[in-house]
Parts: C-alpha cells; structure tokens; sequence
C-alpha cells in the first residue's frame, strides 16, 4: 500500500504564513531521494511479482479446465496439461505486467516531483501541498489496484486461450459472474458458445476488456455416430 512519506505532512517545515519555503523543499527532495531507493530494486521486484501472478493464474486456469473436462467426460486431462508448452504466452504476460508495475512507480515519483516544484514556485502552503501529495497517493494507490485486477483478468484470457488451443479447444461458452456488476455487453454472452479465433467484436473475449471478471468454460463437441 501506498504511503506518503512523513515529512510530506501538515507538520513540515514553512516559512512565515504557512507557506513552505527552502527548509520545506530540502525535506522533500530528502524523502523523495530515500523513497526512490527503496524502490531501486523494482525491476527485480516487479519480475518476482508478475512470475508469480503468472503462476497462480495459470494454475488456476489448468485446474479449471481439467475440472470441466473431468465433469463432462469422466477424464482426466491433467497429465497432458503437465505436458502442454504454453511458457510463450506466460512469458508474455509476465513482461507485460513488468512494465505496467515500473509504469505505476514513475508515474508516483513524477507526479510527486511536479507538485512539489509547482508549490515552491507558486509559494503554496505547505498544508496544501500535503494535500496534493496525499491525493496523487490516493490516486495512485486506486490505479495500482484496477491494474491488479484488469492484468489479472487478461492474464487468465491469453492463458486460458493457449490451454484450450494446445488441447484443441476451438470454442468455449462464455460465463459472467452472474451478479449486478455484470455489464450489459457481456451479459448478452453468456451461456452463448464462441470461437477463439472469432471473438466478439464488442467485448473480446472473456477477461479481455477492461476488469472483465468473465470467463471461457471449455466447449466440446460429441458428434453422434450415423
């Protein structure tokens, strides 16, 4: 979670009448300097927790597929998931999720720097400016979260899409999650059966539009012996 620094408080540092002045910026830069080493390491931080957001959706994905199967057919496809390579989408998905999270980081400290250069040469207060640093926090911190989720949800989609391929899974049924929060493009789907190399044009497929909580029930066909 995100924090704005202590000395970025109503409590810092000003000059007569409540506006900051030289002891203020000084402070600031401080904890801005401290606060960007802490995250020197985001590079390899980032890495650690895209690999493992990967992990779990992918494990998440492999059992939900082989559940499904297993409930329709009586067979266990878990051996041959174990053995399917989708290392290219999960790859692709952990760079991606690299990126937005070192997106966020610089975001934060850019926005933070512009408003505290703002305020010296505007000679804002020093309360104002606490006000402003904890709402690009607050905002921040928001943002982060939707990424989570939004990056969460498409990693489930590309992966869930190169495990039904691998298999030869062309179609799924698509299912919401069935409550209010549900948007009426995406309620239409479900229930309804699509190709992968089809979607629909509105939406995409499920996971792949913006915090889409939806998902792609594997579809097979049993054709009947003439």
């Amino acid at each position: 979670m995100l924090r704005a620094e202590p000395a970025l408080t109503r409590d810092a540092p000003a000059d007569g009448g409540g506006t900051f002045g030289i002891s203020f910026a000084e402070a600031v830069e401080r904890s801005l300097t401290a606060a960007s080493r802490r995250f020197g390491g985001i590079d390899q931080w980032a890495s650690r927790v895209a690999a493992a957001a990967a992990g779990r959706v992918d494990k998440q994905t492999t059992g939900t597929i082989v559940s499904s199967v297993r409930s329709a057919f009586g067979i266990d496809i878990g051996p041959m998931m174990a053995m399917s390579d989708v290392r290219a989408t999960i790859n692709l998905a952990k760079a991606a999720n690299v990126q937005l999270i070192k997106s966020v980081q610089s975001t934060y400290f850019d926005r933070i720097g512009s408003a505290v250069l703002s305020g010296v040469t505007q000679g804002r207060r020093a309360s104002d400016l606490a006000d402003e640093i904890q709402r690009i926090t607050d905002v921040t911190e928001s943002r982060a979260k939707f990424i989570a989720r939004d990056q969460t949800a498409k990693m489930n989609s590309a992966i869930t899409k190169a495990r039904h391929v691998e298999l030869g899974l062309t179609e799924y049924t698509w299912q919401t999650s069935g409550d209010e929060r549900v948007r009426a493009s995406h309620a239409e789907h479900d229930g309804k059966v699509y190709r992968w190399d089809d979607p629909p044009k509105e939406t995409g497929h499920p996971g792949e539009d913006f915090n889409c909580r939806c998902v792609a029930i594997p579809y097979v066909k049993i054709e009947d012996d003439e």
